[in-house]
């Protein structure tokens, strides 16, 4: 028996098998109720039943039944079966949940979650923000709370109100019940089984009559909470806003108007502050644009400030260009250089905010559309255009980079003595042969033009280099390859697997069906053994089987590494750095890929990584190294070398540091 308890009722499409692959030591058992006619389920549990019913009425019934089992354990964690969390992830909530000697928690949600209540979103500043509210998908206990709540379970059979009546039972405590930041989950969106047992009308309606019961109103509050960072979370002015904010969204009819009222006052009463100069910093910091053309100088920037341009939405911070983008971000946070950050503005953005902030000295977003990936020239950069202008004319920067060939336009904006820099992430004229029917992206002569405008390339690898030099002979060209932190990492597991991580972009959808194609079956039929998992959104179009795992989307990058024996980037189409080729390499992995998966990189290839074109002979670099454990491990210590020529922060960056301290300096 271990210390904790995970329960869970699960259907057919449950993801509690991946709540148990895990890099270490669980902390936990598992408990299962199964509500439908899947199969297996029993060898994934220390405990399992049938039984049909919701999962809290489930829980209620293991309850009377194993009562004195359960109080045995110090931590219960009933979750939804539809929660992707990770092993290590949970085991994270306990030991948050024991430090902080809390009552009652819940995993905080990423911010492409489908959710009810906004204030369960995870809010990086953080570890954990004390709250009157748990959601009832992602509840944790203490044993001895647990018991005070549990005989609610029978009541409701959605669990509608359940999280906001529990509070009450457990005496309205303000540091014992917590939203850990520290800990994400991810709540995909999905048709609820519960449907099937009630009415989706049904589920507010006895809620209601659960709240009036007891007496009690929806009124979510944020406490405080424990910061990452010393300063880094709310003023007493911002939390006071926030807490207006979700008590004015759960009001009605004439009230409504009158929180309405009371917090156009309380806005106007912040504007009147910053006109004084006195404005709180964290206010100041997250202002929009409209709000920065009001205040003038007041916001105006230090000598070195940098600003940075990008119509990218900005999570998951790991995958592709949102890895590089991050890594370099931090980079330059590291030299001591202030950011201000032009983004567009989406709902995501938004929700990520206080982790921008983390970075960027303010964030100004712009209503804009996202580039469609058709021809350059179409874009409407005139909303990034008319930011870039305000930022120039109302702060002092010393350089500006835009991140993509087709914001350059932003950089005619930029009048003073700054330094203009763009991001390019590969030759984009070369990529009008695989765009997928789509009109031309970009001609040679457009991106000439383009890339004229700046007085500094960033080129992501030496090929690049060399093209772009070429291009535009009269502009600096300097190398910037993609950093990720490098560390070994020890295999988890002993089966034959190998692995592929990748977003559900064309290009990557159609290196996946090339390998399922043309090189899974030689490597089926001389490793029936081996397993292939699917990582990212482009497992939505592999097929899923014994020996085909489609993982899909996870938050913890390094446990998808972790599980793999060798990792393999088939791809065939594209520019640029290919951002797993690296990521594998920092993590010293045995690694199979294209020559195009290795463009810019060729050096390595045989010490590195190995590279292959040719399905059958793919085919058997992946059987070889499976099956031959020494080939393995020197390809794993060859990858981790090169990786630490390459990608280290002080080679990646080296040169860009030296040109912005250089222009910072004069």
């Amino acid at each position: 028996m271990r210390r904790n308890l995970v329960f869970s009722s699960v259907g057919e499409r449950s993801r509690h098998r991946r709540w148990l692959e895990c890099s270490g030591e669980r902390n936990f058992d598992l408990w299962l109720c199964c509500f439908s006619n899947g199969e297996g389920y029993e060898s994934d549990a220390e405990y399992h039943f049938r039984r049909r019913g919701s999962k809290l009425a489930n829980f209620s019934y293991a309850f009377r039944e194993h009562r004195n089992e359960i109080l045995a354990y110090k931590y219960v964690f009933i979750v939804d079966d539809d929660i992707d969390i990770s092993c290590d992830s949970i085991n994270r909530l306990f030991v948050t949940m024991e430090e902080y000697a809390l009552w009652e928690a819940q995993p905080a949600y990423s911010p492409d979650s489908h959710v009810s209540h906004e204030i369960t979103v995870c809010d990086s500043r953080f570890v954990l923000r004390y709250t009157n509210l748990c959601e009832v998908s992602v509840f944790a206990f203490r044993t001895d709370a647990l018991e005070k709540v549990v005989h609610l379970f029978d009541r409701v059979v959605s669990g509608w109100g359940v999280d906001v009546v529990i509070p009450k039972l457990l005496g309205h405590p303000r540091d014992k019940i917590a939203i850990i930041d520290a800990v994400v989950c991810s709540h995909p969106y999905r048709k609820s089984e519960l449907d099937n047992l009630i009415e989706r009308k049904e589920h507010k309606r006895e809620g209601l009559r659960l709240l009036a019961e007891h007496g009690v109103r929806i009124r979510y509050r944020i406490y405080g909470g424990v910061e990452r960072r010393a300063g880094s979370g709310y003023t007493r002015f911002e939390l006071f806003k926030i807490n207006l904010g979700y008590a004015r969204s759960k009001k009605r009819g004439s009230w409504n108007a009158l929180w309405r009222f009371v917090g156009s006052i309380l806005d106007l009463g912040a504007y009147i502050h910053l006109k004084a100069g006195s404005l709180y910093q964290d206010l100041a910091h997250g202002c929009r644009i409209g709000f920065c053309k009001l205040t003038g100088r007041a916001r105006k920037g230090g000598p070195d400030t940098l600003l940075i341009i990008t119509e990218e939405e900005l999570w998951p911070p790991y995958h592709g260009f949102l890895a590089r983008f991050f890594s370099l971000a931090k980079a330059i946070q590291e030299a001591g250089l202030r950011m201000v950050l032009i983004a567009r503005e989406t709902r995501v953005n938004l929700q990520i905010e206080p982790m921008l902030k983390g970075f960027f000295e303010q964030v100004i977003y712009v209503p804009a559309d996202r580039f469609p990936w058709k021809s350059v020239g179409s874009y409407d950069v005139e909303p990034f255009k008319k930011a870039t202008r305000q930022a120039v004319d109302h702060m002092d920067l010393f350089a500006v980079i835009v991140e993509y060939i087709w914001l350059a336009s932003c950089l005619d904006e930029v009048e003073n003595n700054a330094l203009k820099l763009i991001d390019s992430h590969g030759v984009v004229h070369v990529r009008n042969d695989f765009v997928f029917h789509r009109k031309i992206l970009c001609e040679k002569w457009r991106e000439i033009e383009l890339l004229s405008k700046a007085d500094v390339i960033m080129a992501i690898q030496k090929n690049d280099v060399d093209a772009f030099r070429k291009m535009v002979p009269e502009r600096k060209v300097i190398l910037v390859h993609h950093h990720s932190d490098i560390k070994k990492l020890e295999m988890a597991g002993d089966e034959e697997t190998f692995a592929v991580i990748g977003d559900n972009h064309p290009p990557n959808l159609q290196a996946l069906a090339w390998f399922l194609e043309k090189v899974w079956p030689t490597i089926t039929r001389e490793r029936p053994r081996a397993v292939f998992l699917v990582y990212g959104r482009m497992a939505e179009a592999a097929p899923d089987s014994s020996a085909i795992r489609t993982v899909g989307f996870v938050h913890d990058l390094e446990e998808a590494y972790r599980f793999a024996r060798v990792m393999i980037n088939p791809i065939q189409l594209g520019t640029g750095l290919k951002v797993k080729t690296v990521e594998a390499l920092c993590y010293g992995k045995a690694l199979v890929t294209t020559s195009c998966g290795a463009d810019g990189l060729e050096e390595g290839a045989g010490s590195a990584f190995i590279m292959e074109d040719d399905p059958a002979a793919f085919a058997q670099a992946v059987v070889r190294v499976l099956g031959d454990d020494e080939a393995r491990r020197q390809l794993e210590d060859g990858a981790l070398q090169f990786a630490r020529d390459h990608f280290s922060t002080k080679t990646a960056f080296a040169e860009l540091m030296a040109i912005l301290n250089r222009k910072k300096e004069n």
